[in-house]
């Protein structure tokens, strides 16, 4: 007969409790890492789906048949979204020719003027001052049919018309996009 120790220990050892650990603190470290590139990647898009917009309002502009064209980024506080717009006189009517969700909150897109560059304005302060303007908030760009150049004084804030939109920046807080705007020339630059 056998007279010894009875061990029926069910608890974890030292070794177990230290991988188990290490192995929580590697699925936690990838997970945040996905979250933060996740976001990223909608900064990015924002800003591509916006320089895209415009772009396509510019061709718009330059095309034989067309005139008239303007290109809207916009905020709509009911559901949370960016848009970015296209708009077009048709037969004397302003008509909108595209739609497209750019951006969801927690992205934000602000603006900044040659007149003032140190203050960003949101798309909420800003609105069209041309005749044939729609009269949806936000940045409105017009280009020149003749040049491809940015038209001035398309936009107000503040109860003020300014000149040329310098800088449109998308960010979440964390990842930060500019979209540099040469009014003179109509030229587009993401950083």
């Amino acid at each position: 007969m056998r007279i010894g120790r009875n061990n029926k220990n069910s608890g974890f050892s030292l070794v177990e409790l230290i991988i188990v650990i290490a192995i929580m603190a590697i699925v936690v470290t990838v997970a945040g890492l996905s979250v933060g590139t996740l976001t990223g990647r909608r900064v990015r898009k924002c800003a591509d789906e916006i320089v895209s917009t415009i772009e396509r309002a510019r061709v718009l502009t330059l095309g034989k048949e067309q005139n008239n064209v303007e290109c809207v980024i916009s905020y709509d506080s009911t559901d949370k979204e960016y848009h970015a717009m296209v708009y077009q006189v048709i037969n004397g009517t302003l008509t909108q020719v595209s739609d497209r969700v750019v951006g969801r909150d927690p992205i934000q897109v602000q603006v900044y003027f040659d007149d003032d560059d140190t203050h960003a304005y949101s798309l909420t302060e800003l609105k069209g001052t041309l005749p044939y303007a729609s009269s949806t908030q936000g940045l409105h760009l017009v280009f020149n049919r003749a040049s491809g150049a940015f038209e001035a004084g398309t936009c107000e804030a503040g109860g003020a018309k300014k000149n040329f939109c310098k800088r449109i920046v998308v960010s979440n807080g964390t990842r930060r996009i500019e979209i540099t705007t040469v009014g003179r020339t109509g030229k587009i630059v993401t950083k």
